[in-house]
């Protein structure tokens, strides 16, 4: 399996993400490294979280993509995703025949690994083999691992049936931490409430603005469209921006993909990387 190993150069705003303290204060989210000192940083989970918005955006932009989830029946809302209409189909009824038979094996303390071969991995990994699930059940399990391993997005950054195929690093925010104060303003009136002054604090990337997030993505489809919808991604992110955090109306965390200053390099495991400039 092929890895690709990304060390992405973002130019920044001044931003901030973390949450409220006591109502009066919005703290931007540090993590204490090394030598304990609690330092700014944007965690994976944002970075994610920002990549995968600006995936599906391509997505729904692509009419030839699009078509991806209107063909499998998926329209990317996970909560029911695969779970429209009558769930069991004869292919499906099929699949569930070869289940039973996995757990009967397995019952029977049997090598379960030879009964259950002819079922999709994703399949079983998310229904029970210890004891048999009801036929509707299964189907509706089945239904939903066929449209989410047909979805690029999912097949990128996880399904509630099976993990992301790409992993982010936090990126830590060297620089300033700045305390800016605000009121808020009631909407009917259109004048300041009554103790509601907070202070929010903003992330400061030292010269030249800079933030830097590593990632790793593993090239394990079966089809070439996951990685079309991630060099769009990155495209977007290079040519237009993203906002990351809090404070989005004001203008804070605007970053941008800088691919002169990005790097990325392809391998097997047991290699190492050649790295070389990001290409989009």
């Amino acid at each position: 399996m092929w890895v690709r190993l990304y060390k992405f150069t973002f130019r920044a705003e001044p931003l901030r993400v973390g949450a409220g303290v006591d109502g009066s204060r919005l703290l931007q989210l540090a993590y204490s490294y090394g030598d304990g000192k609690p330092t700014p940083v944007v965690p994976f989970s944002t970075w994610k979280g920002v990549f995968r918005r600006v995936s599906e955006w391509v997505m729904y932009s692509d009419a030839s993509l699009g078509r991806v989830l209107e063909e499998h029946g998926c329209n990317h809302d996970l909560r029911k995703c695969g779970l429209d209409g009558e769930p069991c189909t004869d292919k499906l009824r099929d699949l569930y025949r070869k289940y039973s038979e996995c757990v009967d094996a397995w019952s029977r303390g049997g090598r379960e690994e030879d009964a259950c071969l002819e079922v999709e991995p994703e399949v079983l990994h998310n229904v029970n083999i210890a004891s048999k699930v009801d036929e509707r059940d299964f189907c509706l399990t089945a239904r939903g691992v066929e449209s989410a391993l047909q979805c690029p997005v999912c097949r990128l950054y996880g399904s509630p049936y099976f993990a992301s195929a790409v992993t982010f690093s936090d990126s830590l925010l060297r620089g300033l931490l700045r305390a800016v104060t605000h009121v808020a303003i009631d909407r009917k009136t259109r004048i300041q409430r009554e103790d509601m002054l907070y202070i929010e604090e903003l992330a400061e990337p030292e010269e030249p603005r800079e933030v830097q997030v590593y990632a790793v993505l593993r090239e394990a489809f079966p089809d070439p469209k996951p990685l079309e919808v991630w060099t769009q991604t990155l495209r977007v992110l290079a040519e237009v921006g993203v906002f990351v955090g809090g404070g989005k109306s004001r203008g804070h965390g605007y970053v941008q993909l800088d691919p002169e200053k990005s790097l990325e390099a392809r391998l097997r495991p047991g290699e190492g990387p050649a790295w070389r400039k990001l290409s989009l």
